[in-house]
Parts: C-alpha cells; structure tokens; sequence
C-alpha cells in the first residue's frame, strides 16, 4: 500500500510515479494508493494508476483537471504583415506526400 499525503512534488514525478504504478499493475501485482486526505488533480493522476484507491474518512477527491491555453498569434502577425495560410490535414502519409507533390 501507498500512502499519498501533503503531495509536494511536480507534475514530472508525478508521471515518473504513475509509470511506476503501470509497471507493477502489468506484472499482475496489486497497488493499491491511500489518500488519507483526498486529492486534487495531482494525486488522482498518480492514485489512478492502482488498481485500488482508498480514500480517509473524510477526504474527497477533487481532480478538477489541467488548464491548457494555446496562444492565437494572427492578430499580432497582421499588425506585422503576415497572413496565415491555413493548409488541409491529411490523414496519411501518402496522402501528404501526394499534397506536397501537387504544389
């Protein structure tokens, strides 16, 4: 059993820790994660990876999730001159091939 309180450690352990988890589960072994005071998002993610979770008395999970922003540049690009131009995806290799082939 694995106790999780006061987590203080980022989210590159984290990771680190929840690869951990996986491994162990894959070798048919149990892991089983106590909060004993809930969690937030961070200890979710690590917790998730058991095969158990086990909560305290009064502890609540919270795992409100991660925020991810993705800047927009093309206002700033026209103040400078610059037009995107916005190309088609493909779905496949030969297919970006052929598009590449095509211009």
């Amino acid at each position: 059993m694995i106790t999780l309180r006061d987590v203080r450690f980022g989210m590159a352990t984290a990771t680190s820790l929840r690869d951990i988890f996986e491994r162990i589960r894959r070798a048919e072994r149990r892991v089983v994660v106590y909060l004993p005071y809930g969690g937030g998002t961070k200890e979710c993610f690590v917790a998730f990876a058991g095969t158990e979770v086990l909560l305290g008395p009064h502890a609540a999970l919270s795992p409100v999730g991660f925020a991810i922003t993705t800047p927009y540049l093309r206002q700033a690009l026209s103040k400078v001159g610059v037009v995107p131009k916005c190309l088609p995806a493909v779905a496949t290799r030969a297919q970006a091939n052929l598009s590449c082939a095509t211009r």
